[in-house]
């Protein structure tokens, strides 16, 4: 194929007209024109204005060139105008896309900033939760330590005159029991003393401690052993462990034998 242009110049407007040839055969001759503009991404784009057999091209008496009665410069115009009106339409489409996708972006910065916001806010409450309960603790701890303190004090204010009284054991809040040493008068936990509940008597609260077992010679045996305390007649109404009286009472299992001393003394027995 052979092919010829031909370039057409009106006001600023330009097409080609490209002649195509099989085997010299002109009778066969097609001639195409087209024009060249370049698109809203700068590229050159080749648009066809007309394609027909070169005998459908005739020259007008202004010398212009013509196909069917249309003149390729009006084809030209009408083209160049469809042309410029679809970049303009492209344009408008992807200024609306950028748009859109701008008022996606702002929208989804505005929820981030908002939840970050709500997390903010909700690390705020738990914390301002976490010191309030954290005060509510401090001050209960305070409280309770206060109330053991004042217990401790009246206990141990009253401590020497109870451990005086040999009727029932001596126990402190918390269910130690204290007593006193009948040698050197110290006063302490059980767990101080080698042996308790007297010398003489059978005396409930007296014992002998650990230093006066070991270094003072007229410490006596323990009597904290049944074998070695004296014998005392046995009174079913008196609690063997304290000394206080025994009661009826209503249970969940009934009614049963317990010490009147309770809670001090949790001592209980079935009734038969």
């Amino acid at each position: 194929m052979v092919g010829f242009e031909y370039s057409f110049f009106k006001i600023g407007m330009l097409y080609c007209l490209l002649l195509g040839i099989e085997e010299s055969d002109y009778t066969k001759a097609t001639l195409r024109a087209v024009f060249y503009e370049k698109d809203i991404d700068g590229l050159w784009i080749e648009t066809t204005l007309y394609d027909a057999s070169l005998g459908e091209y005739r020259i007008m008496s202004d010398g212009s060139i013509a196909v069917h009665d249309k003149r390729l410069i009006d084809l030209l115009e009408t083209a160049k105008k469809q042309f410029v009106e679809g970049i303009e339409s492209e344009r408008k489409r992807r200024e609306e896309a950028e748009k859109q996708r701008a008022e996606r972006v702002r929208q989804q910065q505005l929820e981030a900033e908002q939840w970050r916001e709500e997390q903010k806010k909700r690390q705020e409450e738990a914390e301002k939760r976490r010191l309030e309960e954290a005060e509510w603790r401090k001050l209960e701890e305070e409280k309770r330590a206060e109330e053991e303190r004042r217990r401790d004090e009246e206990f141990k204010r009253n401590l020497e005159e109870e451990l005086n009284q040999q009727e029932k054991q001596v126990r402190d809040p918390y269910g130690n029991r204290w007593i006193k040493c009948e040698y050197c008068g110290k006063i302490a936990k059980d767990t101080e003393f080698s042996s308790y509940g007297g010398a003489i008597g059978g005396h409930l609260n007296l014992g002998t401690c650990k230093e006066c077992s070991a270094n003072n010679p007229a410490a006596k045996p323990s009597y904290h052993s049944e074998d070695s305390m004296p014998k005392k007649a046995y009174d079913p109404t008196v609690c063997p462990e304290c000394g206080s009286k025994l009661v009826e009472k209503n249970g969940r299992n009934g009614r049963f034998i317990g010490c009147s001393g309770y809670p001090k003394c949790r001592y209980t027995r079935s009734i038969r």
